[in-house]
């Protein structure tokens, strides 16, 4: 494996300069840059998400941003997804008004922010919101894509709202 050998001086040598920046109190230049923040509104944990309906999302680039991000659902079903959006406080009441456009009987209380709810709306849709200190945050499902249940997206958006604003 003369190529393995071929790179080894140089991984060394690399270490070694490493080694003697940081002896002498100079850092070295950093490699790889810092990534920089997600926008404001990409709230979501991607990760918990996929756990939580047995579905992968991905925040679309082409609509990030700080006061809205759309996340697309899998299997490239161009109808499902995921929208999060950041308006102004609103006060109890205004929640409220968000909250009459749930179907009867559908809205579940969370354990989140100022009263915060998952319903579902009279399309199939499910939607949540929070009013946060500096925010109401809404997230809103287009529809239950195939993989997942109604059940099951009611409550991992339930879990994203309670991590967002406890």
């Amino acid at each position: 494996m003369p190529h393995e050998h071929g790179a080894r001086p140089a991984v060394l040598l690399a270490a070694a300069a490493l080694l003697v920046a940081c002896s002498s109190g100079v850092e070295p230049p950093p490699s790889v840059p810092t990534p920089p923040p997600p926008p404001a509104a990409c709230l979501l944990d991607v990760d918990a998400l996929a756990a939580a309906t047995g579905l992968t999302w991905t925040p679309d680039a082409a609509t990030v941003g700080d006061v809205r991000c759309v996340y697309d659902a899998p299997q490239g079903d161009p109808l499902a997804f995921l929208a999060v959006e950041l308006a102004p406080p609103v006060s109890a009441a205004g929640l409220e008004e968000v909250a009459a456009a749930c179907t009867d009987g559908s809205r579940t209380t969370v354990a989140a922010g100022r009263g915060a709810f998952v319903c579902m709306l009279p399309a199939g849709s499910i939607l949540g919101a929070v009013a946060a200190d500096d925010h109401l945050i809404t997230v809103a499902a287009s529809e239950v894509p195939a993989g997942t249940s109604a059940e099951r997206l009611t409550a991992a958006l339930s879990a994203q709202l309670q991590r967002i604003a406890p």
